[in-house]
């Protein structure tokens, strides 16, 4: 491999390539490439820099790291076509010791995650890491300067670099928690099929480190039937449920379209669009509360209503949008629920047989006015 000189501290910052020490022999036109990103030389000058695809790691799958204090930086591979869209869901797994997780994708920088043990962990300075782990294993972290070594994945390890960088952990940025946070999750959008390549970087300030990283190639994401504004708590039981919402599970009981604390919800598939903040009515007769575009208030239920249809059509269940409007025995118009087109549009009567709570919903009811079976105008 033959050997080549820059008039620069890196790649990154040097201006043109030479054959000599003296950097008096431009090197020939052509390509270079630092194992991460590279640059074009044309009649000596360097072209702005591009990803490496070649040398970037294919999306999908855990990596791991174990060593000592520094910087460890991974190029991702997540796709260029026209199908390689949707939310990356980026897992990230810390015990206790503290280690950072910092992502740039398309010139954005991304450090909010959250943690199926405490929800929303994100640095109030947005380029700076999210530092996660135990408060206990805590190495001076806050406004602390840390230097160490750079590693590089080169798709199977990670290989020093030679270089060290010096970094600040904003007081802000610390945020770690009592106790372990789990598998956390960071989503970044992906809504075109350029960029391609996710630059991530994971700061370990301590003197040794231990993580798990799983970055997962774009996908469309889970919708969710809900109300298409948000409510507030005293109407939130009242709200129809006529829009989507799209979720992305982090609580460990959490399954695609099955919400619960600490989860994401978004606006959009590619989970580009945070839920706006307030409360959203679910089909199982709950309700959630989001901040931020991230679950915060879970477990509580709607009264939902019973019924059998006047024509014997069935049993349909639905929540109740006044409490305390019926009895068993009243008669009320309802419209059945498709999970993902809302109702149906036709409405029908039925008898309540029974008053409960938390029931899974295939039925929207339509208004607290009693009505009877054999109504022909409004059944």
């Amino acid at each position: 491999m033959a050997t080549y000189y820059l008039d620069g501290t890196s790649l990154a910052n040097s201006t043109s390539i030479f054959s000599d020490a003296a950097l008096t022999i431009c090197a020939a036109d052509g390509f270079y490439s630092d194992g991460v990103n590279s640059r074009e030389l044309v009649s000596c000058s360097l072209l702005p820099q591009t990803a490496c695809v070649s040398c970037a790691t294919p999306c999908g799958g855990v990596i791991a790291a174990t060593g000592t204090a520094g910087v460890y930086k991974l190029n991702i591979d997540v796709g260029g076509t026209a199908t390689d869209i949707g939310a990356i869901i980026i897992t990230f797994y810390v015990g206790l010791i503290p280690d950072g997780l910092l992502a740039t994708f398309g010139g954005v920088n991304y450090n909010k995650l959250s943690s199926p043990n405490f929800g929303k962990l994100q640095g109030t300075v947005g380029t700076s890491p999210t530092v996660i782990g135990g408060i206990s294993r805590d190495c001076s972290i806050s406004g602390g300067t840390f230097t160490g070594d750079e590693f590089l994945f080169d798709g199977t390890n990670f290989v020093g670099s030679g270089n060290t960088v010096t970094y600040t952990i904003p007081a802000g940025n610390n945020v770690l928690t009592n106790g372990a946070p789990g598998n956390s999750v960071m989503v970044i959008p992906k809504t075109q099929a350029a960029p391609n390549v996710i630059d991530i970087s994971v700061f370990a300030p301590c003197p040794t480190t231990g993580w798990d990283i799983d970055i997962q190639c774009p996908t469309a994401l889970t919708s969710v039937l809900t109300n298409s504004t948000p409510k507030t708590l005293q109407n939130v039981c009242s709200a129809t449920l006529d829009g989507l919402l799209y979720h992305v599970p982090v609580n460990t009981a959490s399954t695609p379209g099955n919400v619960n604390r600490y989860d994401y919800l978004f606006v959009d598939q590619n989970g580009a669009i945070k839920a706006s903040d307030g409360y959203y009515k679910l089909p199982t007769g709950a309700y959630v509360g989001v901040v931020d575009g991230i679950v915060d208030v879970t477990g509580q239920n709607c009264v939902t209503l019973t019924i059998s249809d006047c024509d014997g059509g069935g049993t349909f269940t639905m929540t109740e949008l006044t409490q305390g409007s019926f009895i068993v025995g009243d008669t009320v118009q309802y419209q059945t629920l498709n999970p993902t087109t809302g109702p149906s549009g036709v409405t029908k009567c039925g008898t309540i047989t029974s008053i409960g709570s938390g029931v899974n919903t295939n039925a929207v009811l339509m208004s607290d006015i009693i009505r009877e079976c054999g109504d022909t105008t409004h059944c």
